[in-house]
């Protein structure tokens, strides 16, 4: 799901921010829920028209570009955007958070298509 949201956008996909540092070990012991995402509405549910970058790093690191300072837990998994620069932040996402991942990236290009909450 996450590779066709992208593929059907004009979007660059850079793999960055290397791998967690050996002092922060990622472990992960559940899968959030896709429902744990807030949904877009309708209007702004699609791919933007424009073409944007798709950043992605490890969890830990993206959550420290986002939100400036260290998860609480490792449970905690975020994405966010960058206007006017047009840029998402997205987490490595293994297979088993392929849902999860595409409703934040849903949620990420809703903002690029003008949502704001």
């Amino acid at each position: 799901m996450l590779k066709t949201l992208i593929a059907a956008s004009a979007v660059t996909l850079i793999t960055a921010m290397s791998g967690p540092s050996a002092s922060m070990q990622e472990v992960r012991t559940f899968v959030p829920s896709p429902e744990a995402v807030e949904a877009p509405p309708a209007m702004y549910d699609h791919a933007p028209d424009a073409p944007f970058v798709v950043i992605v790093g490890t969890p830990y690191r993206v959550h420290m570009a986002c939100g400036g300072k260290p998860p609480p837990t490792a449970n905690i998994i975020m994405a966010c955007t960058f206007m006017p620069q047009r840029v998402i932040l997205m987490p490595h996402c293994s297979a088993d958070l392929d849902a999860y991942c595409g409703r934040l990236l849903r949620h990420e290009m809703a903002h690029l298509n003008g949502w704001v909450h």
